[in-house]
This record gives structure tokens, sequence and C-alpha cells, in this order.
């Protein structure tokens, strides 16, 4: 599933950061796991292609958040200083896009 991943960085109590890219299909794919540490992530469609995320339950096209194509994306922490600690599901709408994924804890 992941086109390449890099080594977590982290330091004893101070947390860490995860960059990845996965290849994503026009079935729902698991992208991020739930981690009640987390501090937020940032999604990026790094494609051509639209790619719709859920939050919960899998991904399905033409609902839950839209990341339009070359560069569409999805912050959190929200505007309120949310952070969703649950997992993230991702679809493609064709094809095989990217999307660029970095995850802080």
């Amino acid at each position: 599933m992941y086109r390449y991943q890099q080594r977590p960085l982290e330091d004893e109590g101070v947390g860490g950061s995860l960059s990845t890219g996965p290849t994503l299909s026009i079935v729902s794919a698991l992208i991020l796991r739930e981690k009640p540490q987390r501090t937020g992530f940032t999604l990026v469609n790094d494609s051509t292609t639209v790619i719709y995320i859920s939050k919960i339950e899998p991904a399905v096209v033409n609902t839950g958040i839209r990341l339009n194509p070359g560069g569409g994306s999805y912050v959190n922490p929200d505007p309120a200083g949310r952070v969703w600690k649950g997992p993230i599901y991702a679809v493609a709408l064709a094809g095989t896009p990217v999307l660029c994924i970095t995850e802080d804890w």
C-alpha cells in the first residue's frame, strides 16, 4: 500500500513525526490508525484525481471530505484546536493517486 515510508522521528517524552505517501485506489483504505497521542496531521492530494477521506468508517466516493487534485489538503487540528485521534480512511475517484501524509504525536 505505501510507496515509501520514512522512519518516525522520536525523542523520549517529546513525541514524533512520520511522513508517508500511500498509493490509493477505488477501494477505501485505512490511511491513519487511531492514535490517542496524536497532536496533528496534514493530508495533501499529490495527484490529478479527486480523493475523499472519512473519519471512523471506510471512505465512499462523493461523501465525506473532498481533497481536490493538485494540492487539495486537510489540516488537523482544526481552527478551534481540536485534534482528531481516531482512524482516517481514503478512497480515490479513479486511478491510483498518491496522498502525502504527515502525522505528529
